[in-house]
């Protein structure tokens, strides 16, 4: 029986395309840890969506009905990951330092 190329998958979407968004999300300039928090909450999109195309472990199989174990672990990556995203985007981008007014010795 034909099966997904998970593997392939996986490393297209936790390489190539999770490099593009957090690229674009380091160059939006948001608030610090937004790269960080964007790693885990895409790493944990990611790890939720290809689980479905991947066949369970033989010994493991389902936890709860249609979602493995993978799945399962998955989801506070992808709960917390974005929520904390989300966080540091509504914050806006960090404001510039200002100068010290002391006068520096030349």
């Amino acid at each position: 029986m034909p099966r997904h190329p998970s593997q392939i998958y996986e490393a297209l979407l936790e390489g190539l395309v999770l490099f593009i968004i957090l690229r674009w999300i380091f160059k939006k300039n948001y608030q610090p840890g937004a790269v960080a928090w964007g790693l885990i909450a895409f790493y944990g999109l990611f790890r939720f969506l290809v689980e479905f195309v991947r066949e369970p472990d033989a010994q493991i199989g389902f936890d709860l009905g249609p979602f493995t174990r993978g799945q399962l672990l998955s989801l506070p990556l992808l709960i917390v990951g974005f929520w904390k995203l989300f966080t540091c985007v509504r914050r806006g981008p960090p404001l510039p330092k200002l100068q010290s007014s002391k006068s520096r010795a030349h």
